[in-house]
Formats: C-alpha cells, structure tokens, sequence
C-alpha cells in the first residue's frame, strides 16, 4: 500500500470541472468511506500502486481507493453526498 496526498490524488484522478471539493474528501477519509489517513496536518488516500491509472471506465480496476471512488463519485452525481 501507498499513501497518495488528498489533494494529489483529487488532481490525478479528477477532471477539474467534475472534482469534488477538498473538504468533501477529508471527510469520506474521516468517516472511513475513502481508504486513507491523516498523517500530522495532511490526508493521504491509500493506494495499492501508485502509478495505477484510473479508468472510470473499466470495472476490472482494483485499487480499494478506486473502487471506493467510484461509489463515492455516483453518490455524489445523485446528491447523496
């Protein structure tokens, strides 16, 4: 397992007009909904490999913080979030 920065991994894996605010990320990392931790003052999301390349579009992509993305990012297109 990898840590990836909060913010990196937003940047990474989220176009700029559809990525979620920083704050909404904290808390699916607070709340245990997103894979991660909080190491002194930053939040890392845990990653399996850290060059994996999320594909959105392919459900065989196995990282616990994709597929924990992927339910978190159609919750937050249906305003559950």
């Amino acid at each position: 397992m990898q840590r990836m920065k909060a913010t990196d991994w937003l940047e990474r894996y989220f176009c700029p007009d559809s990525q979620p605010s920083e704050s909404w990320v904290r808390t699916k990392l607070r709340d245990g909904e997103l894979p991660g931790e909080k190491i002194g003052g930053a939040w890392f999301v845990h990653v399996k490999d850290g060059s994996a390349e999320l594909d959105y579009g392919k459900p065989e992509a196995s990282n616990d913080a994709q597929t924990a993305a992927l339910a978190l990012i159609e919750d937050w297109k249906h305003g559950a979030a």
